[in-house]
């Protein structure tokens, strides 16, 4: 194996045989810890819900933070299935680019967060390919991966004070620009409108800046 070869590839080998090894997991468990510690979204409850959308209140009316989490693309869509076919080895982690999927202490097998990290939607899909026992499948042609959809707090965004305005030039148009799906996000009035076709990827999410959008998981 030549230079080239071994930092494009050796060392991904490494990683992978690294993160199988419980020195791997702990030290992916640490990472991942340090991560969501850093992540302003990442406001967890002590019981993390995957199916259920987030509740205000418990008994003694405090605020619980919850976080939803969805599968990476390609997921089987009956999660026991998923579950009996995951073997939680962690290829997918290691092979998403953008590190868009992780683990979270209380989960079984790989989650996705688009307002954690989005979903790039890569040409190849490498989650789905690095993928052995099946748990993640290809995805059908001309198809993307659903994992919710966007909502914009337009007061927040910058071009709010242009509403009903007579100024042409917009202040911002990041994520309409940056949107990789067609048809999902518009510009309406001067201010961003999000269509159906919208698919809860996150990109739109990092782009804004002033942190006026939300992904709502599904």
């Amino acid at each position: 194996m030549d230079r080239k070869d071994f930092f494009t590839k050796g060392i991904k080998e490494l990683a992978k045989e690294l993160y199988k090894t419980p020195v791997g997991n702990f030290i992916d468990l640490r990472l991942q810890t340090i991560v969501n510690a850093l992540e302003p979204f990442a406001n967890y409850s002590e019981d993390v819900d995957t199916n259920q959308k987030s509740n205000s209140n418990d008994k003694n009316n405090k605020t619980i933070h919850k976080v939803i989490f969805v599968r990476p693309p390609g997921s089987n869509p009956n999660p026991e299935k998923f579950l009996r076919l995951c073997n939680t080895c962690g290829d997918c982690i290691i092979a998403c680019p953008y590190n868009a999927i992780f683990k979270i202490e209380g989960i079984e097998g790989p989650v996705m967060n688009p307002n954690l990290k989005a979903c790039y939607l890569c040409e190849d899909y490498p989650c789905i390919e690095a993928c052995e026992t099946n748990a993640l499948m290809p995805l059908e042609e001309n198809t993307f991966p659903y994992f919710g959809y966007a909502e914009i707090n337009i007061e927040k965004c910058q071009n709010y004070e242009l509403l009903n305005s007579r100024k042409k030039k917009l202040n911002c148009s990041l994520c309409y620009d940056e949107c990789p799906i067609e048809d999902a996000i518009s510009i309406y009035n001067k201010v961003p409108e999000i269509l159906e076709n919208c698919i809860g990827c996150g990109i739109c999410k990092h782009q804004c800046p002033e942190n006026a959008i939300e992904i709502k998981l599904e």
